[in-house]
């Protein structure tokens, strides 16, 4: 069995900003740091696939800069850590798809066939629509600091969309886990 393990970033100091008078620009947002506070969060969601036994090689990540601080926090030592058009907000469409993410992983070095389990980090509704893509259902929206797994026959069946799937959300916020379906 594989996994895909899909992450929403944390928090950045702009997250929640929606008056529209007052909203940051597209540059603002892509350079805005992971807030200091979200670091411990993430660390804890990285403890909690661990021991699930989910520990990533591969972390493909958005090019946004907040999304690029969670990646790294969650990647493990020697994890390879590479952005993927597909996760990255107001890219062209043609670089949303399955096939995108696919060809990202294969010139960061992954091996499709053989990987057991690649972290995607990024935004929503970008990660619960690639999700969805995988599994043909809709997903829960993940929330900040959350992942969503889905696990399948191998990674490059779930990329085909031939594989059967299941879903699972786990979040490290408050002291424990909380798994859904």
């Amino acid at each position: 069995m594989a996994s895909f393990i899909f992450i929403r970033h944390g928090h950045t100091a702009l997250s929640g900003k929606t008056d529209l008078l007052n909203r940051p620009g597209l540059d603002e947002q892509r350079d805005a740091a992971l807030l200091e506070s979200e670091r411990e969060p993430a660390a804890r969601l990285r403890a909690i696939l661990i021991r699930r036994h989910l520990e990533p090689r591969y972390v493909l990540c958005s090019s946004w800069r907040h999304a690029r601080d969670t990646a790294r926090l969650v990647a493990g030592e020697g994890a390879t850590v590479a952005e993927a058009l597909a996760l990255t907000p107001h890219t062209p469409d043609s670089a949303f798809s399955l096939e995108s993410l696919r060809d990202s992983g294969a010139e960061a070095g992954i091996d499709w066939a053989a990987v057991p389990c690649v972290a995607l980090v990024g935004h929503e509704t970008r990660l619960s629509q690639l999700a969805e893509m995988m599994t043909g259902v809709t997903v829960p929206r993940l929330t900040r600091l959350s992942a969503g797994i889905v696990t399948g026959e191998s990674c490059a069946a779930m990329l085909a969309r031939s594989a059967e799937t299941t879903r699972e959300i786990v979040t490290p916020r408050g002291d424990s886990e909380t798994p859904t379906s």
